[in-house]
């Protein structure tokens, strides 16, 4: 199954100006921005284009026909709300594909890395069955990540409370 050889094409300056190119964005951030928990992230769930588009139709009969706009709603507000929301959307875009880019190419480096590890810890195993210097020790010690691993203590499994019919 391996496939991914990921061949990295940064150098250490670039993740100097990532640093500081995030370091940027917080500070422009700071104050501005909301968090939500997440069970307010399921109440409000999150709106696309479609939503975005149906709100701006909405602002053109609360511009067409302001008398059928409830009492209660502040149409400059909205305009502006709307306006935000222009604004904000195509950096939300931007910033999902880019973290995306990210998650991709952490996921390939880590395919690679677990996989390198994994041959290595392999060879250690064989050394230590022929019983090479050290080898033992270096596989007792990462041997320790599988530990259990698929397997299922007695106490563990089901119990079978059936009584058999010669009882």
């Amino acid at each position: 199954m391996s496939k991914p050889q990921f061949i990295s094409r940064f150098v250490d300056k670039d993740f100097e100006d990532y640093n500081k190119l995030l370091t940027d964005l917080e500070a422009i951030d700071k104050g501005k921005l909301d968090s939500l928990t997440p069970s307010e992230r399921q109440q409000y769930g999150k709106v696309g284009n479609s939503v975005l588009e149906w709100d701006d139709r909405v602002y053109g009969y609360i511009n067409q026909k302001p008398e059928f706009a409830p009492i209660f709603l502040d149409k400059v507000a909205f305009a502006d709300k709307l306006n935000l929301h222009k604004k904000i959307r195509p950096i939300v875009n931007r910033l999902k594909a880019i973290l995306e880019n990210w998650e991709d190419t952490e996921s390939l480096v880590s395919f690679d890395l677990d996989t390198e590890a994994r041959s290595y810890y392999q060879n250690v195993k064989m050394l230590a069955s022929k019983n090479v210097p050290s080898a033992k020790t270096i596989y007792d010690d990462l041997s320790s990540r599988f530990n259990n691993a698929g397997r299922k203590d007695k106490k563990d499994a089901p119990k079978d409370n059936k009584k058999s019919l010669v009882d």
